[in-house]
Parts: C-alpha cells; structure tokens; sequence
C-alpha cells in the first residue's frame, strides 16, 4: 500500500514539473514583452506608422469601391437593358453588387470578407514597398532589408490587423535587431461598415422595399390606370412624364431611411419613408438614386401616349356621357448608390432597381421571364417579309418579332428567284416590330400591327470593323457611346479599342477620366418631394439630405457630344477612326466637378474616319 502511494505521489510531482516548465516556456517566448533595444525603436515605429497610412488609404479605396481593390471583368450592356457591371459615380466604376446583364440574367458581384482580405493584403504588398527607411542612413543606421514575403489581414469590427512578414535587420554602434513580423492595427470602422452594407443589401433582396418605394412614385406622378369624365382624348408627353418620373424618384428615394437612430423625424408624416429591417441602424445611410435611367413606356406612338375616349361611338351614345379608360405599362431601370458611413469612414455600393412592366423584379439570383404569358405561344396573323442590304441585294437575315419586351424568334428569310424572304406566322400584336438580324449588319427593326396579314421589306446596312484611334495618356480613360435609331454600342477604351459602326447618323457622346484621387468634403443638400396627407391630398414636403465625405479615385476631365454621319464611300475605305474629345483641367474640388460637367454639356466631339 506505501508502494501505491509513493507512484502516485511521484506522479504528482512529474505533473507539477511539467505545468511548471510550459508556464516558463510561455513568459520566456510569448508574454515576454518586446526586445527591440529603445535606441532601434524609431525605426520600427516609423514603419509602423508608414504601414498604418497606406492601410487606411488602401481601406478608404476599398469602402468607395463596394469592397473591391481587385476590379472583376467588364461585361457590356444591350440595346434591351443598360447596365454594365460597374456603375459610373463622379467618375469612379463601383461594381454592382446586384445587375442586370444585356441578355437579361440577374447577376450578384458580393465580395466576401476573405475576398476582401485577400485584396487588401494584395493591394498592401505592393503599396508598403514604398515605405523606404533610407532617411535612417544618415542618422548612424545600418538597415538591411528583405523584400515582403507576405500580408496578412483580418478584418474586426472597429478595427484592422495588418501582419507584414518582411525581414529587417537594424544597427546602432554595437547595438543589432533582427525583425521579421510587423504588426499594425488600424481603428476603422470598415468592418462593422461592411456587415451593415451586408444586412441592408440582403433586406433589399428580400423585399425589394426600393422597388416598392419606386412603384408608389410612379402611381402618384404619372398615369398608369385610371379613367377621367371627359369626351376629349388624353394626352401626355413621354419625355415629360420621363423627366417628372426621374426627379421624382431621385428625391423620394434620397428621403428613405432606415429604423434607426442616425436621425430625427420631422413630423409624424415622415414615417412613409422609414424601412424597418428588423435591426437598430446607428450608421449613417443614404440612398442615391441617379443616371443611368431607362423608362420605356407602352402603348405610346413617337412621343405621345394617348387614351381616347369611350361614350361617342355608334351604339353606346345613349349613356349620355363620356369617359376616357388608360392603362400604360412602365419599365423602369436605374442604378442606387447606397452609402453608410459612421466618423470618417464610408462604405458604398450600388445595385440595380429594376421595375417590368410596372411590377417589381425579385431580386433573387437566375435567369427570369418577361411575362406571365409567353405570348410567342399564340401565332395568328401571316406575314411575308423579305430583306436586302443597302444596294437592294437580297439578303438572308434571322426574324424574330418583338411584342412590349418579349422577342420571338421566327423564321429565316431565304433567298430563291432574287429575292430574300419568309412566310410565317406572327404572334398578334398592335405596334409590334420585326427585328432582321444578320451576320456583319446592323440589327434592324421594321414596325408593324400584327393583327392582319401584311407584307414588309426591311434593308439592312453593312457593319465594318473600325480600330479606335485616340491621344491617352497613362491612367486616362474614355467611355465613348454611338447611338442611332437601329445601332447602339458602347466602348471602354484603352480596355476595348476596337467598334462597329454602319452608315447612319450616330449621336455620340464621350467622357474622359483620369487616375487621381480627390475628397468630397460632406455637406447638406434640400429636396423637396410631394406626398399624401391622410385625406390623399398631395402637398410638397422638404427634407435634408446629408452627404458624407467621399473620396474619388478616378475624375472626370472632359468630353462631349456629337452628330457622327459616315456616308457608305467612308465607310468602304476607311479603316480607322480618330476621336478627340476636348480636355478641361484636371477638378481639384466639387465646385471645379461642377465646372466640367457643364462645360462638357457644351462641347463637340472630333471624329475623322481615315
């Protein structure tokens, strides 16, 4: 029995000893404080310090950028919907977080935090180079330098750990370090910035409470179903109604706020415009609604949309008086900047509101429809189309017909006895358009009511190949757009250097941007929108709206508009074409931003085709 105890106690004893011996491990090489000498400090401190600044410009850059250091790929718009997947702001390409593709997906762009991480370290590796420790020689130092093997980041909520693994080796006299990791912690609000843009994005996709804010503008500011006591028809202006619907849209969404305490209502009424997303908001967070707009309306006949009136007609005269029924359907795009910031810092990204045929698009990942009824099912009425290009040559050319937004695909216009064409039948359709398509021709478009038979020739013009030509410096850039009735193309150049164009008459617009980084200081801006009391009466209420500080990476330094008419004999022997977009000086401040703006809305474009 005294053996047992004694093995035991022996046990003991080993155990004690070796808690004792990793406790003494731990305060020899983990707690034990730092062992740069105090006479080499200065020098790890200053690049510290040096790695601490350009950590928060690189942040700065990747909260005005949607989290993004390393930009994704550029995908064009269409003619049918407008969004790339970058949205232009004051100069700077933001990637959507959620966009709408020119064939009609519905993408997402959402970095993840990791993502994040990954570029930042990235875009510091290269940028922490610059940290030189030179100035140290002349003060008695020896300093010996490796190159950054690596960076490491994490992303807290009020802060960001930066570790760069760089070996430098620093001598004073007799005095010598060694230094492998640097260790910066940044205070920045990035991260509790970047979780908030996360909620708010997913509540939107879960809501769609812009679409919805959108959808209640347009019923109170233009006409959409409805009837008037009246024998005289109703007319209204397209792009009247287009303009009253963008300014109002861009103010009311400007007012939209989220529960929270980042603000104070004014009045009881001001509730319309509070969104409870089931959480508290204390940042501060603006919705910025602006161009690009696209509004098409139907049924509507060049500028005009018309509703006649029901009462006069033969046979119904008896009900003495009249009325005018109309029903217009809507599509709505446009891009929302939504920015949070809390102090100094700020996080923005943009997405896309998309409003068809007066409904608003979920916002959920995947290819959608166009409408409950895929009237593509119900072909009627035959028609007989046949093409040629511009010399009157018969052409074999694709036909598909286009009813609102939905496109039908139909038949193949085939050459036989001279002549191109198809006979088939056409969904039924009042003020549909043929669309002829063939390879290196203008997509051309014929409108026609399907509603009876018909016969029509659509001519199709020639397409060539032209290199663009244009006097760029290093971190220039130019987004140059050629848009005709039946031919529309947009190119970023240097990125894309190459562009179709026909024979017809372009309007063409271009803007040039420069590299530069620019701060716009925050400041408070009044709109003024009109709202329903609780009777329904419409009444203007003004509101402030306030803008942080926001810091530019790219500016705006020039452009121009202008008409662009190549005849076919330029367009035969011409294989290049030179642009030259008149230059303003580089902006330092909002106020010279405001200048080119409007100096650029009076400036011609240069185009020669050689």
């Amino acid at each position: 029995m005294q053996r047992k105890k004694a093995q035991v106690t022996i046990f003991i004893i080993i155990a004690i000893i070796l808690v004792a011996a990793a406790l003494f491990s731990y305060l020899i090489f983990v707690a034990r404080p730092s062992t740069i000498p105090t006479k080499l400090q200065p020098v790890e401190n200053y690049y510290l310090d040096c790695i601490e600044e350009k950590t928060k410009e690189t942040v700065a850059i990747a909260g005005m950028q949607g989290g993004y250091l390393e930009m994704p790929e550029f995908e064009p718009g269409s003619d049918y919907k407008q969004f790339t997947n970058y949205y232009m702001f004051l100069g700077s390409a933001i990637p959507y977080w959620y966009y709408i593709t020119g064939n009609n997906m519905q993408k997402e762009q959402v970095p993840t935090k990791e993502e994040i991480e990954k570029q930042i370290s990235n875009y510091l590796k290269k940028e922490i180079e610059e940290c030189s420790l030179e100035h140290f020689q002349n003060e008695g130092y020896i300093i010996e330098e490796s190159l950054i093997s690596s960076v490491t980041t994490s992303i807290k909520d009020n802060s960001i750990e930066i570790i760069v693994n760089k070996q430098i080796i620093i001598e004073f006299g007799e005095i010598k370090a060694t230094i492998t990791n640097h260790k910066s912690i940044l205070k920045s609000n990035f991260g509790s910035l970047y979780e908030q843009a996360l909620d708010i994005y997913n509540f939107e996709k879960q809501s769609a409470f812009l679409e919805n804010y959108t959808i209640d503008t347009l019923y109170l500011n233009a006409p959409v179903t409805g009837l008037e006591i009246t024998c005289a028809p109703k007319i209204w202006f397209k792009d009247e109604l287009r303009r009253e619907l963008k300014n109002a849209i861009t103010a009311n969404l400007g007012q939209v706020k989220l529960k929270g305490t980042y603000y104070q209502l004014a009045s009881s009424q001001n509730k319309y415009f509070v969104v409870d997303t089931g959480k508290t908001i204390s940042e501060n967070v603006n919705f910025l609604a602006t161009e690009p707009y696209r509004i098409e309306i139907w049924p509507s006949e060049d500028n005009i949309l018309m509703a006649d009136p029901i009462g006069f007609q033969p046979g119904l005269s008896l009900m003495g008086f009249c009325y005018v029924p109309y029903h217009f359907v809507y599509d709505i795009d446009f891009p929302v900047l939504i920015q949070l910031s809390r102090d100094t810092d700020i996080f923005q990204f943009p997405v896309a509101i998309v409003i068809d045929k007066t409904v608003p698009r979920k916002a959920e990942t995947g290819e959608t429809g166009e409408l409950n009824i895929n009237i593509c099912n119900y072909k009627g009425a035959i028609g007989t189309v046949y093409t040629y290009d511009q010399n009157n040559n018969p052409l074999e050319a694709s036909i598909s017909f286009k009813c609102f937004n939905q496109v039908c695909p139909i038949s193949t216009t085939k050459e036989s006895d001279g002549k191109a064409y198809t006979t088939s039948r056409f969904p039924q359709c009042l003020n549909g358009f043929i669309i002829a398509e063939a390879p290196g021709y203008a997509k051309t478009k014929a409108q026609i009511s399907s509603n009876e038979p018909f016969t029509t020739s659509i001519y199709l013009t020639q397409l060539k190949e032209f290199k663009i030509n244009m006097d760029l410096a290093v971190g220039e850039s130019a987004i140059i757009t050629f848009s005709s009735e039946d031919h529309c193309t947009t190119l970023f150049y240097p990125t894309q250097s190459k562009v179709e164009l026909t024979a017809t008459t372009y309007q063409v617009t271009a803007q040039l941007f420069k590299e530069k980084t620019m701060t716009l200081q925050s400041g408070t801006t009044k709109h003024c929108v009109k709202v329903p009391d609780w009777l329904g009466i419409m009444h203007e209420e003004c509101y402030d709206l306030e803008l942080p500080q926001q810091q530019l990476t790219n500016v705006i330094f020039g452009g121009g508009t202008s008409e662009f008419a190549p005849t076919p004999q330029e367009i035969n022997l011409a294989t290049q074409l030179n642009i030259n977009i008149p230059r303003i000086d580089v902006p330092n401040n909002i106020q010279d931003l405001q200048d080119v703006y409007s100096t650029i809305a009076a400036s011609e474009l240069d185009l020669t085709l050689i």
